[in-house]
């Protein structure tokens, strides 16, 4: 047997991303140089990082190895592998990112990079010269014209993308992402984080159903506690990155027991307001000797209302899943859930309670794709799910199952049940928890007078949520507009 070193080799994110990018491995040519009667055929996952890699025995021959990067970006390579015990490395090389500190954004799809402007402007230069051609003139233009193109076209990129997607056609006057000052501290009105009451979930629907209960709302909030965070500006993209300093200050005590509070991210957009439930705490008791994760908010275009934000959490175990479930790749999300069922990590996120946000995400990529086979191990994740009072997520998950595998009515009580206890526990932490409870509440709408009222807050909420983005994002445009 010979062996494949696959690895991705991206730098600057801090960490190797263990389960980071999924890769296809496929033997065209045996040893012989022939098509092989039954060819290998590997699905994998490589890490990203700057170290380490992921082995994989295969057969003597050559093979195709493709990676498929939540960006949307696919490399591949073509490797000749002997039948010795050497190792063959195969490393994927993406292209860098504009700014060391839009590696994980970068990764995820959500910032292009200065070379796919200059192939995009090398493209255009081609057909220019070539149309110049065949009218006898003579057109070159030089890669460095090219180069200082490129990067006035990155800043831009706003601008181009707002007036392809038919939205906004530029920022309002003032927000000039070219105008800003890049080391200029934000203010309130630009990013804070504040604390909602883990306690009184029902509160939270109430606040977020318009511009004008959130503005009455806000007057009276308090900071989140127990956070720290630093903002990176490039003029065109504003990064916020946000870490657990003091996991203690953001507990409340109930008479239930200690809460962790909820973290409302805000930002303004034009004469409205962003609004993101942010997924803290991320580790529910963090590792002392560990640095706490840190989660990324990244913002186009300033406070303009054409400029698009997204969430990253930098998690070294399930960053990648969370990458390629906000991109909507599922397939690839569930090649990554497989392999992290499979060496035990998703049942130690749950059996400590160390991380069942993550846990969560797990759930949401598992329901996309159910099968009745493991069915005895999904029984015993989510009853585990479900007993934390601060995540409605565990109970919508709960409630997802169930009526996606009923046999009998009193499953279905238990999947209404369920519902119910994660309306009452607040707005779930992912944009999956809101449609799947909107969606479970509107089954029994009609002959459950509580679901009904349920599924209309619940509706009016979904309304407003960015659909495109993993974490719960909620655009609240000013009554005025």
């Amino acid at each position: 047997m010979g062996r494949l070193d696959i690895r991705l080799d991206k730098k600057n994110l801090g960490t190797d991303l263990e389960l980071g990018v999924v890769a296809d491995v496929l033997q065209i040519k045996d040893f012989q140089g022939k098509f092989p009667e039954a060819p290998f055929e590997q699905e994998v996952v490589i890490p990203a990082g700057a170290t380490g890699f992921r082995r994989v025995d295969v057969p003597p021959g050559t093979y195709r190895i493709e990676a498929r990067l939540p960006s949307g970006e696919v490399m591949s390579k073509t490797q000749e592998v002997s039948d010795n015990a050497a190792e063959v490395p195969v490393v994927f090389e993406p292209a860098a990112s504009p700014h060391e500190w839009l590696s994980w954004q970068r990764l995820a799809g959500n910032v292009p990079s200065e070379k796919e402007y200059e192939e995009f402007l090398k493209d255009i230069a081609g057909k220019i010269s070539k149309a110049a051609k065949s009218k006898d003139v003579r057109i070159d233009i030089s890669p460095t014209v090219i180069g200082w193109a490129a990067g006035h076209l990155r800043q831009l990129h706003v601008r181009v993308k707002a007036l392809l997607e038919g939205t906004s056609a530029a920022p309002a006057a003032g927000d000039d992402p070219a105008e800003a000052d890049a080391t200029a501290e934000p203010t309130t009105a630009d990013f804070e984080l504040l604390q909602a009451n883990p306690s009184d979930g029902t509160a939270l629907w109430s606040t977020l159903r318009s511009h004008a209960a959130w503005t009455e709302w806000r007057r009276s909030a308090s900071p989140y506690p127990g956070c720290s965070f630093v903002r990176k500006d490039d003029r065109a993209l504003s990064l916020w990155q946000v870490t657990q300093s003091d996991y203690q200050k953001s507990i409340v005590g109930t008479p239930r027991g200690a809460l962790p509070l909820r973290c409302l991210a805000a930002m303004r957009r034009g004469d409205g307001v962003d609004v993101i439930l942010l997924p803290i705490p991320w580790a529910f008791e963090p590792d002392p000797d560990k640095t706490p994760v840190t989660i990324e908010v990244l913002r186009e275009a300033g406070a303009s209302a054409a400029g698009r934000t997204t969430v990253v959490v930098q998690d070294p175990s399930l960053g990648g899943l969370l990458m390629y479930l906000n991109s909507n790749k599922i397939g690839s999300a569930s090649t990554v859930l497989a392999e992290a069922s499979q060496t035990g990590l998703i049942n130690s996120l749950l059996a400590d309670k160390r991380n069942p946000l993550a846990a969560c995400a797990a759930g949401y990529v598992a329901i996309a794709g159910l099968a009745d086979s493991n069915r005895e191990q999904w029984t015993q994740w989510l009853g585990l799910l479900s007993q934390f009072a601060w995540l409605p997520d565990g109970n919508v998950i709960q409630a997802a199952y169930l009526l996606k595998t009923a046999r009998s009515k009193s499953e279905l009580d238990e999947a209404l049940t369920s519902l119910k206890k994660a309306y009452r526990k607040g707005i779930p932490f992912f944009i999956a928890g809101v449609q799947h409870l909107q969606q479970g509440l509107y089954s029994f709408s009609e002959k459950d007078a509580e679901a009904r009222q349920m599924y209309e807050s619940v509706t009016n909420v979904a309304l407003k949520v960015d659909a495109n983005q993993v974490f719960t994002l909620l655009r609240l445009p000013s009554e005025q507009n």
